[in-house]
């Protein structure tokens, strides 16, 4: 089974050059608002949404993730030069072990009205070339194949998915085809379900990008359950968590900590509806074989910092165990950061197994992604020094005010 292991983009939204994300079992992606940090989670969701059966356009954007876009909206148009393409390179390990490295450049065309793939190249680990073919006008028209593209061959595409007669396309399927609805995305904007949930009797085909249907998961799936109703129990959450059954439907109910009165969930508090989705979504990555990535928004959304550092622990127990999923985070937390930290500190999760990333945008509007280092000791090698500096800043600001009204005081 192969799995990805790394995506790097170039000319993509404000990532005018090459940037790097490695998917580790745990990352964390950093950077201040506007920054780039939504648009690498979103690739993925666009990327899987691409390589499923029916897709129309090598890069499909007509999903929750696209949110309404056009592909033209995707490629870089920071130095007010029109552009209609980007390019991206999908890394492959097999078995832990470096594989293949995919690399596309997407264009649109304006004839067909879709984005289609006009280059493509497949290197080993090594970096040799295994594979080439680039489009000679159009869509419809048959690949230039070969280290020289002296040979024809017509290459049919699926959205992103080639066929034809060669083995490394077959290859490149079966890579492709890994992404295929293992891509578990949460948006940020996770509003409540219905207070009454339809128990169908069998999971639906995956979890919404909004999460609403996280409770259909659960009414289907007792074991499921079973590990959420763990996260709920223990410290400092402490509440009973269950579905109470009415008829054919079902509710979310949390029992308070002295035993007696029982709650709907949603009117307990915002943060236990916001985590529930997350929660699940972890539960249904790691429990699924394969190749998987759950990339969340804010998972910390509406949580107080104790329960952050509780969500935080559980998903780097889970991504601590052996074939763990690849959970992709990109959050504004301290608190998280420092819960991530402290669990490789304490030995919870080997910090190679963890990743934190920083983007960055400059003044020119270019988006850049920093690789941070985690010792074993939970240190942080290569954070930018001014990186969520901002409450360090306010306290000073304050003081120095403070300070200066006291002395106004004393004259």
């Amino acid at each position: 089974m192969y799995r990805l292991v790394a995506l790097e983009v170039h000319g993509y939204r404000a990532f005018a050059n090459w940037s790097r994300l490695e998917l580790r079992p745990l990352t964390l992606v950093y950077g201040r608002n506007n920054a780039g940090k939504s648009s690498m989670l979103r690739l993925l969701a666009l990327l899987a949404d691409s390589v499923e059966d029916g897709a129309q356009s090598a890069i499909e954007c007509g999903g929750p993730a696209g949110r309404g876009a056009s592909f033209r909206g995707l490629p870089w148009q920071g130095d007010g030069t029109p552009r209609a393409s980007f390019r991206f390179r999908l890394h492959w390990s097999r078995d832990n072990t470096a594989a293949q490295t995919d690399e596309f450049v997407v264009v649109w065309s304006d004839e067909e009205n879709i984005a289609y793939v006009r280059e493509l190249d497949i290197h080993d680990a090594k970096g040799s070339h295994l594979f080439s073919a680039r489009a000679q006008a159009t869509p419809s028209d048959p690949y230039l194949v070969g280290p020289d593209f002296g040979a024809n061959m017509a290459i049919r595409w699926t959205g992103l998915l080639p066929d034809g007669a060669h083995p490394e396309l077959e290859h490149l399927r079966e890579r492709l085809q890994a992404l295929r609805r293992s891509v578990i995305w949460l948006d940020s904007n996770r509003p409540r379900p219905l207070r009454l949930t339809p128990a169908q009797g069998a999971s639906p085909p995956r979890l919404d990008h909004d999460g609403k249907n996280a409770l259909e998961f659960l009414a289907a799936d007792r074991d499921l359950q079973n590990k959420v109703e763990k996260w709920f129990i223990a410290p400092p959450i402490e509440r009973a968590f269950r579905l109470q059954q009415l008829g054919e439907y079902v509710q979310p109910k949390l029992r308070s900590k002295n035993g007696v009165t029982e709650f709907h969930l949603f009117d307990t508090g915002e943060g236990m509806t916001q985590v529930l989705p997350v929660l699940v979504a972890a539960q249904l990555g790691a429990q699924r074989h394969g190749h998987r990535v759950v990339a969340v928004e804010e998972p910390e959304s509406h949580l107080h910092g104790d329960a952050q550092r509780a969500l935080i622990l559980h998903l780097a127990t889970l991504a601590a165990q052996d074939d763990p999923p690849v959970f992709l985070l990109e959050t504004h937390s301290r608190e998280v950061l420092l819960s991530l930290q402290l669990a490789v500190a304490q030995a919870v999760i080997p910090p190679q197994r963890c990743g934190v990333v920083w983007c960055e945008q400059r003044e020119s509007g270019v988006s850049t992604l920093a690789q941070i280092q985690l010792t074993r000791a939970g240190e942080l090698r290569g954070w930018p020094r001014m990186a969520l500096g901002e409450e360090s800043a306010l306290v000073r600001e304050l003081l120095d005010l403070q300070d200066a009204l006291r002395q106004d005081g004393a004259a």
